[in-house]
């Protein structure tokens, strides 16, 4: 009944997650994740056939036996304005638009590879920081991005009462609980270093 009324008063709503991460420091790939790893689309020379290539766009992929089993897509400039602009960019900035993994290929560990590994080539491409945003309960892709070193920056709630858009931008640790040590207990992590 609640949830009928909350809907009937505030229209459709999105939740989204930002995240960002920092370009410098990102570092190549390593091992037998270098292998697989790839640009396959660039504003010089873009993918045939995908929707998400062209100006201001790049692609990366995870391949094996010659099969994309994972792929992502970052965009930025004027492309990002015009189509998307769901986040605000500065000049050296991007926006990761698109990730997405075979289903018999989740859970090895490949999208948190792939998301690192375009966090690398935006940096050598001069870009200094990129943003995500991710439904607030794709708990998948927020462990996916977490692992890969991005950060939560914001949450941002849209609601359309009376077919009107309202847009709440919360700082990224709102609405999260945190349990804090007292200063006289520290909290030690698994190696002994003070989490507190």
């Amino acid at each position: 009944m609640i949830r009928r009324l909350a809907r009937a008063l505030l229209g459709d709503y999105q939740v989204f997650v930002v995240l960002a991460v920092d370009c410098a420091g990102a570092a190549p790939p390593d091992g037998a994740a270098a292998d697989h790893l790839g640009v396959y689309s660039t504003p010089e020379a873009p993918a045939a056939g995908s929707g998400y290539a062209g100006p201001d766009a790049i692609g990366f992929e995870w391949r094996e036996d010659g099969r994309r089993l994972a792929w992502c897509w970052v965009w930025y400039g004027e492309r990002y304005r015009r189509d998307r602009n769901f986040w605000p960019l500065g000049p050296a900035e991007a926006k990761l638009i698109s990730l997405e993994t075979r289903a018999e290929a989740r859970g090895r560990g490949i999208a948190p590879q792939l998301v690192a590994f375009a966090r690398h080539e935006m940096a050598r491409r001069g870009f200094d920081r990129l943003y995500a945003r991710v439904w607030h309960s794709n708990r998948a892709s927020l462990r996916a991005f977490a692992k890969a070193g991005w950060r939560r920056h914001a949450v941002v709630v849209e609601v359309t009462p009376l077919g009107r858009r309202l847009r709440l931008v919360l700082p990224a640790g709102f609405g999260r609980r945190t349990r804090r040590a007292s200063p006289a207990s520290p909290v030690a992590d698994a190696a002994g270093a003070d989490v507190s």
